[in-house]
């Protein structure tokens, strides 16, 4: 008859127990086999994500309206600094300008609306903004961006 030595299981439980563990204490949440999960809340005038990097692959941005008024969101590619980004007369972001790539959108969507945003993300730098632009009753112009709706992100 075979012998078991069951503080053989504790040690092997205990060790895989700490990796586990390791592995949850790690640097950003993940979705299964689905990548990285990256939490964002947007409001006037703010995106704050959860996290400021992610692994390279495929990212989910998840995306929260926690402001009174509608938001976008966009994931841009970038080696320009926040205050070198191409805007436009109005000082919104200027979506074509030189050295920048939108890579994908979450368009205007009201307060308290969550929707996802799945992207690959090559090695690099990244901004992620909302360009929404409102044209008050007095005929003022309010660029979301200019007024800082503006950060910066990486993938590595």
């Amino acid at each position: 008859m075979t012998r078991v030595d069951f503080r053989s299981f504790t040690v092997l439980g205990l060790a895989v127990l700490a990796l586990v563990s390791a592995g949850a204490c790690g640097g950003g949440s993940t979705v299964g086999n689905a990548g990285s999960l990256v939490q964002v809340q947007v409001s006037e005038y703010q995106v704050v994500p959860n996290q400021t990097s992610a692994a390279l692959g495929r990212v989910v941005f998840q995306v929260t309206n926690a402001g009174t008024v509608p938001h976008e969101f966009l994931v841009v590619k970038t080696d320009l600094a926040l205050d070198a980004l191409p805007t436009q007369a109005d000082g919104s972001f200027d979506e074509g300008g030189a050295g920048v790539d939108v890579l994908g959108e979450i368009p205007e969507f009201e307060p308290g609306g969550t929707y996802e945003l799945k992207l690959d993300l090559a090695a690099g730098n990244y901004v992620l903004l909302c360009n929404r632009v409102v044209v008050e009753d007095d005929g003022e112009i309010v660029s979301h961006f200019h007024k800082g709706m503006r950060t910066v992100f990486s993938a590595s």
